[in-house]
C-alpha cells in the first residue's frame, strides 16, 4: 500500500458524536436554543442515550458546564427512562452550583433505579 501509487484510503466516517460536536462547536445561535438545534438536525440519528452522554462528558471534563447542561438535559427529554442520563444530569447541576435540580433529578433516577448508589447518598 506504501509503494502502490494507485491505492486510496477509503476516507475516515466521522462518527456522531464528532457531527454533533462540530455542530455545537460552530452552532452561533443562543446557548438556550443549542439544545433544540441539535435535536431538529440530529433527532433520527440520536436512537440511544450513549452518543449524548459522551458529548455532554465531553464538554464537562474541559469545564464548560453550560454545554455540558443543555447536552445532558436534551438527553434526558429524548431518554426520560434512562436513569444513568438522568444521573449524570444531576451531577452536571450539582458540579454547576444547581443543588436543588440536581436533588430533583437524583430523585427522578431512584425511581426509576432504587439501588443507584450515587443517587442514595
Amino acid at each position: 500500500m506504501f509503494f502502490d501509487k494507485t491505492y486510496k484510503p477509503k476516507s475516515i466516517e466521522e462518527d456522531l458524536v464528532s457531527e454533533i460536536l462540530s455542530f455545537s462547536e460552530s452552532y452561533e445561535g443562543s446557548i438556550n436554543d443549542l439544545g433544540s438545534s441539535i435535536e431538529q438536525k440530529f433527532k433520527d440519528q440520536l436512537d440511544e442515550a450513549s452518543y449524548l452522554d459522551r458529548l455532554g462528558s465531553v464538554y464537562f471534563r474541559i469545564n464548560l458546564l453550560d454545554k455540558a447542561t443543555v447536552i445532558a438535559e436534551l438527553n434526558v427529554k429524548l431518554f426520560p427512562d434512562n436513569s444513568g442520563s438522568l444521573e449524570n444530569l444531576a451531577y452536571v447541576y450539582l458540579n454547576n452550583d444547581k443543588k436543588q435540580k440536581a436533588l430533583a433529578s437524583y430523585k427522578k433516577v431512584l425511581l426509576l433505579n432504587p439501588e443507584n448508589s450515587y443517587a442514595k447518598d
